[in-house]
């Protein structure tokens, strides 16, 4: 037997072993022990280095994604100011061609009188 053998026969034989009793241990004494003395520690160095050093290149990175997004909220800002005017304009006409028809439907009950042609329905009634 190889001395590699061995260790993938160990390997295979020790990992329940240590799922089941070393690793429990760990995760109630050392863990706890981490995120006390590390956590800190890490907080206090560690961040503000990756804050100086990723901000920018961050920064620098989103610059064009940010520019796009101002541009197409500036445009669609301008389209839906578009389409309420659109949408005010239409309201308007239809208002606008009801009312017409309201004021014409005698005029247009006696052409259809004389066309012979039922008076019903009305557009709009």
């Amino acid at each position: 037997m190889t001395p590699k053998q061995l260790v993938e026969i160990l390997k295979r034989e020790m990992k329940p072993i240590i799922e089941e009793t070393v690793r429990p241990m760990l995760e109630e004494t050392v863990r706890p022990m981490i995120e006390e003395t590390m956590r800190p520690m890490l907080e206090q160095t560690v961040r503000p280095m990756i804050e100086e050093t990723m901000r920018p290149m961050l920064d620098q990175a989103l610059k064009p994604i940010i520019e796009t997004q101002q541009i197409h909220t500036r445009k669609i800002d301008a389209l839906t100011a578009d389409m309420h005017k659109v949408q005010k304009l239409a309201e308007t006409t239809v208002d606008i061609v009801k009312a017409r028809y309201e004021n014409n439907k005698r005029e247009i009950d006696e052409i259809k009188d004389h066309l012979e042609m039922p008076k019903q329905p009305y557009f709009g009634s």
